[in-house]
């Protein structure tokens, strides 16, 4: 009877386990979007620096079902339709089709959290509506260079920066990377002929340097440089490779 009983209830459970998975609809991959059969609408993966928040306490609404892995459950985002956007338990944002994410510029935003990504922990939070414009105007305005560019013989710590939507996206946020540097971050532009020198990084300050040492032929050459100093604070999108001076010292929330 024991014996009975416990196949039965193993039994049971693998039915509820069942509804439970059935319950959320398997959307279809259509080229790069997904397809909910039971609502006809199509999703798109968001680009990687925009997130949002799931909603609490929230069901799952639809699910992917992946090979030889679980599958990946989509949910509610906080205080948003799910006709236009779903999002993961960690974060990952799908859209609706027909919708556009907005640009930094576009965003609303009512806060930024400061992450220190090395622990995962939320270092500070930033309400103040004046910093927030001059951050965000630093982002919009200031002249960018790349990754690559810089010299980057310095240690520096890297920071989630995540501009937190208002209104209409009160659910989403937009991410970036805040690096502080332990010395000033500088891109060396060499100089053929200082005459006909264009300033490539306008509003950045720069000064010409020389430099004398063995080519990679071991041969001695002098060359001339415009070396252009982008500061200790730096903000990095991960998507485009850009980097840009911030446009309001964040030092002092981290240190």
């Amino acid at each position: 009877m024991k014996k009975i009983t416990s196949v039965l209830l193993c039994a049971l459970l693998a039915c509820v386990c069942l509804l439970v998975s059935c319950g959320a609809p398997a959307m279809k991959q259509e080229g790069v979007g997904f397809r909910n059969p039971k609502t006809g609408i199509t999703y798109f993966p968001a680009p990687a620096n925009y997130g949002a928040q799931k909603a609490e306490g929230a069901e799952a609404y639809a699910r992917i079902a992946r090979n030889g892995v679980d599958e990946l459950l989509f949910y509610p985002v906080e205080g948003m339709n799910p006709d236009q956007y779903l999002v993961t338990a960690n974060g990952t944002l799908l859209y609706a089709e027909g919708l556009k994410m907005p640009t930094l510029s576009e965003l609303p935003v009512k806060e930024i959290g400061l992450y220190d990504t090395q622990v995962g922990s939320n270092s500070a939070n930033i309400t103040k509506a004046d910093t927030i414009t001059a951050i965000k105007e630093g982002w919009e305005n200031n002249p960018a260079c790349t990754y690559q560019e810089l010299w980057l013989l310095q240690s520096f710590t890297s920071y989630d920066l995540r501009f937190f939507g208002s209104g209409a996206y009160s659910g989403l946020y937009f991410r970036l990377q805040y690096l502080l540097f332990e010395e000033d971050a500088c891109v060396y532009v060499l100089i053929e002929d200082e005459a006909s020198f264009e300033d490539l990084y306008p509003g950045i300050p720069y000064e010409f340097e020389t430099f004398t040492g063995p080519d990679a032929s071991g041969n001695e050459v002098t060359e001339r440089y415009a070396v252009y100093n982008f500061g200790k604070e730096l903000i990095f999108d991960s998507v485009t490779g850009k980097c840009r001076m911030v446009g309001a010292s964040l030092a002092s929330l981290v240190q």
